[in-house]
């Protein structure tokens, strides 16, 4: 009767022995190991358990007690990836098997090597909730009758101390994740200027996971604009940078409003950008779009120089903090367009002031090109004005190089001029010097500034075009 009631008694030594030692701060695999280690000093046996994710779609391995990694491949069932996770959900009654040598499935070198011969597996479950498996492996014949009720009540009693366990660890993954956001957004909301604050963002963000290289990019129009960047190593481009949006997973993503993961540069490349990524390191990018207004405005792109740096926990994460950061990016996106209204508002009056300044109309011309050019890069300014067919310069700006003087004349027709004056007054703007619309072109002048931008906007005076 003793030999009969021995398993009973170790089952019930070990859980006595697991309230007195358990802990509250003890997190899951401490509580795991701690009892394998007990159970199996009680029966002689080697154990694991594998643990079910939240969503009971897989299990995964996190104590191993006795056994190598070889042996725990061989001994799942339902097959592995690399023996750490299973890809099915452990069946709610246990299977036992007593002799694993005369099954033709389990026969191999391994098992023989480890002289096992029967193998136990006993679901962990609650109510019908199911939280993982415990898996046993013996060098005897078979499990008694005895020993499987023993281990049902184990088992029962493992899966309450792992329930809460597993309850207070994803509680505290959830305080760490909420905190880390209430900094990230804190360091976001703490200026106006964007540049100045994401480096302190990065920097912050590389506490929860891989980040060698980090932007958020604006969508302006067909373009990106890297609006801010942070990067440990030669990064292709840097804030303030502008490229076609077109073919990059910016503009895939506000699309499909969806974030993108691509795990491997190295294996697969998806847009043009990839290449340059790669060149410089970089294995593994998350882009995830920033709302606003219901709108897709940019991305936050997060990179790292490791392959599969992102999974789900990883994009978890990232996609409550774009929640967080998409208002504070959009205030900062507004305070710099005010702030450039602003400056040429303020360039603007500069510009007039210059102009009411003198009455020597030279003077006046020096002084507005001087104030213009603070406000628009240009290598020539002039101003020309009709008189009949032909036109005649009125002003050049003094530091352009040019074979043009004040005083000289020109005929209107097929000229910057005239065109601007027949279209009654829509400014002439071409992204290059067109030289068959301008006369100009025939002149040393054009040749130097062939290829730049050109503008010619009219003066008008009583509703009339003069200039």
């Amino acid at each position: 009767m003793g030999k009969q009631t021995r398993p009973h008694n170790s089952t019930f030594e070990i859980i006595k022995t697991l309230s007195g030692r358990l802990d509250r701060c003890l997190t899951t695999p401490h509580i795991v190991k701690f009892a394998l280690n007990e159970l199996r000093k009680a029966l002689n046996v080697d154990c694991w358990v594998q643990i079910t994710d939240g969503k009971q779609k897989g299990a995964t391995l996190i104590v191993c007690d006795g056994l190598n990694k070889d042996v725990v491949d061989e001994l799942a069932d339902f097959g592995t990836d690399n023996g750490i996770t299973v890809r099915s959900i452990p069946p709610a009654k246990p299977i036992a098997i007593q002799n694993l040598l005369t099954r033709k499935k389990h026969r191999s070198i391994i098992l023989a090597d480890s002289e096992y011969i029967s193998f136990l597996r006993i679901p962990i479950r609650l109510g019908r909730k199911t939280i993982g498996t415990l898996r046993l492996a013996s060098n005897k014949s078979k499990f008694t009758a005895q020993e499987l009720e023993a281990l049902d009540i184990f088992a029962h009693y493992l899966a309450a101390v792992l329930d809460k366990a597993i309850i207070r660890q994803r509680c505290r993954e959830s305080e760490q994740t909420l905190a880390i956001i209430n900094r990230l957004t804190s360091i976001m909301t703490s200026s106006l200027n964007l540049n100045e604050v994401y480096e302190c963002f990065a920097e912050e963000l590389r506490k929860a996971m891989d980040v060698d290289w980090a932007s958020v990019v604006t969508i302006e129009g067909n373009k990106l604009r890297f609006y801010a960047l942070s990067s440990r190593i030669a990064s292709a481009w840097k804030a303030g940078d502008i490229l076609p949006l077109a073919g990059t997973a910016t503009e895939y993503i506000a699309k499909t409003r969806k974030p993108l993961i691509e795990p491997d540069l190295a294996v697969q490349r998806r847009f043009w950008t990839d290449k340059y990524h790669l060149e410089r390191g970089i294995r593994s990018i998350v882009y995830l779009p920033l709302l606003s207004k219901g709108e897709v405005s940019g991305a936050l792109i997060v990179a790292s120089r490791r392959p599969n740096a992102y999974g789900k926990k990883e994009l978890a994460l990232l996609r409550r903090i774009v929640r967080h950061i998409a208002l504070p990016i959009q205030n900062a996106r507004l305070f710099e367009e005010t702030e450039r209204e602003r400056q040429l508002l303020t360039s603007v009056v500069r510009v007039i002031k210059s102009i009411t300044a003198d009455v020597d109309f030279n003077n006046v011309f020096r002084a507005f090109a001087e104030e213009l050019q603070k406000l628009v890069h240009f290598d020539l300014a002039s101003i020309t004005i009709a008189e009949g067919d032909r036109a005649r310069f009125l002003a050049i700006s003094p530091d352009a190089i040019t074979e043009l003087h004040t005083g000289r004349t020109y005929p209107l027709k097929n000229s910057a001029t005239g065109w601007v004056l027949n279209k009654k007054r829509r400014p002439l703007s071409r992204p290059t010097l067109p030289s068959m619309v301008c006369r100009l072109s025939t002149t040393s002048n054009s040749k130097q500034v062939s290829g730049r931008p050109y503008m010619c906007p009219s003066l008008a005076k009583a509703r009339s075009l003069v200039a």
